[in-house]
């Protein structure tokens, strides 16, 4: 006869080591999973710096409540009132363009991306945070940059079909390479909005997590599906964006993204995503009516530019 207590280790013992197991195999999810019910826990919607209308991102006001052609020429005009040079550069089956500037005519370049199109043109639906708010950061350090040059060749791009497939940023690659244009590392905004900036990888979008005989599990808020491999975004360029911002900036590992950043990372290309590091919010907002201008903090929108525009004179 076994006795009691040798029988309460062995069932203890049973239960034990796989749930070990599946906690160690799922130490970052938990820990960013746990970082994700914290800003739940504390969400103050109200609780936010509002965009200054006649600030330097007060442009946003102007860009929510436009189609994407309207948000194209606001673009256009931003840039050319700073005298610089654009590049329209068609999209095959689109009817609006990239539009790129470099900021200097020679180099590899350090390239800044924000995509500008709405994922629909309805008039409830703002995209304030998906992807006016970074849009707005992008023609800010274009401001900035005229004004002051930087120390490397920095270009940016304002991508017009990102929503529909990552369509912009596969055509901008083969226009760069029959154009000749070196591409350094790739910089990616989107999703800003409020709180800290966040890091995060390529992949499909959601949270991903480890389960027994399925594998990589991956919950974008919407629907539960089988996970895809991914690699982190490249380490060198990790540190040397948190080396200038350290105490604002979050590095996920487990929280990931889709959009254009993914199409450079798989062409080989140093490349990481900036988006906000408040999870929760993103989760409330992203493709819904809620996504509005109201909610964004300007503060993280300056986090945002101050971060690139360091980084191009670093």
């Amino acid at each position: 006869m076994i006795p009691q207590q040798s029988r309460a280790r062995r069932t203890f013992t049973i239960w034990a080591v796989p749930l070990i197991a599946l906690l160690v195999a799922n130490w970052r999810s938990l820990r960013e999973g746990l970082r994700y019910l914290w800003q739940m826990l504390m969400w103050q919607p109200e609780k936010r710096c509002a965009i200054v209308p006649g600030g330097p991102f007060g442009i946003c006001y102007d860009l929510v409540r436009a189609g994407n052609a309207v948000r194209y020429q606001l673009i256009i005009d931003t840039l050319q009132r700073l005298g610089l040079d654009t590049v329209a550069i068609p999209v095959p089956n689109e009817p609006l363009p990239d539009v790129l500037v470099r900021l200097q005519q020679e180099g590899s370049y350090t390239l800044f991306i924000a995509h500008y199109d709405k994922s629909r043109e309805t008039p409830t639906y703002q995209a304030a945070s998906d992807n006016t708010a970074a849009v707005s950061v992008l023609l800010t350090v274009a401001r900035e940059l005229a004004a002051q040059k930087s120390n490397r060749a920095v270009a940016l791009l304002f991508t017009a079909a990102e929503e529909r497939g990552l369509k912009s940023a596969h055509s901008f690659l083969a226009w760069a390479k029959e154009h000749d244009l070196s591409i350094a590392e790739v910089v990616n905004l989107d999703m800003l909005g409020r709180g800290r900036l966040a890091l995060r990888p390529c992949a499909l979008p959601g949270f991903y997590f480890w389960l027994p005989v399925l594998g990589e599990m991956v919950y974008d808020g919407r629907r539960l599906r089988q996970g895809q491999s991914y690699q982190l975004p490249d380490a060198g360029l990790v540190r040397r964006l948190t080396a200038l911002m350290r105490d604002e900036i979050v590095v996920y590992r487990r929280f990931t993204v889709y959009s254009d950043a993914n199409v450079f990372q798989e062409a080989g290309i140093p490349t990481v995503t900036i988006s906000s590091d408040n999870m929760y919010y993103l989760d409330l907002v992203w493709e819904r009516d809620a996504d509005r201008i109201e909610l964004l903090d300007e503060r993280n929108l300056r986090l945002a530019c101050q971060l690139l525009v360091g980084f191009a004179k670093a």
